[in-house]
């Protein structure tokens, strides 16, 4: 992989950071939660119990809005950018969420240019 003019060995978990994209992928969930999605979330939810897995957690839009019926949250998010915001969402979820690092197909699938 080339970085900045100098040549570093690409690991199979860079592939799957991609910070810009994170970035972006924040500041337009912001506008879709405001234009209705904070309560097709809350729908989405709704009637879930006991422990959840939600894999690809991004930055922890839905944490919120998991009904207290759900007991625990394991939330796999794989991108450090978002992982580091779900975490900040998780101390603010009215359930336990626990995220974790993680990703839902096996790296050596993944393709470095």
């Amino acid at each position: 992989m080339i970085t900045e003019g100098r040549t570093t060995s690409a690991t199979k978990t860079d592939a799957l950071q991609h910070p810009m994209f994170a970035r972006f992928s924040m500041r337009l969930a912001g506008l879709a939660e405001r234009l209705g999605a904070a309560e097709h979330r809350t729908r989405l939810l709704a009637g879930l119990t006991g422990r959840v897995i939600e894999v690809g957690a991004g930055h922890g839009p839905n944490f919120r809005h998991y009904p207290s019926t759900v007991r625990e949250v394991l939330a796999v998010e794989p991108e450090d950018t978002l992982r580091a915001h779900a975490q900040q969402a998780a101390e603010n979820a009215p359930v336990t969420v626990k995220v974790v690092a993680g990703s839902p197909i096996r790296n050596d699938h993944v393709h470095h240019p």
